[in-house]
């Protein structure tokens, strides 16, 4: 990997916090999934 590919990865990365702001689905809530579990 060159030093101009590193630097496009790491621009690349978004942060949790942005994401939850965007409104990002992370997954169900496992109180409301199945709880006889």
């Amino acid at each position: 990997m060159s030093e101009n590919q590193k630097v496009e990865a790491k621009k690349e990365i978004v942060s949790k916090q942005k994401l939850l702001e965007a409104g990002t689905y992370f997954g169900h809530r496992t109180a409301q999934w199945n709880p006889k579990m």
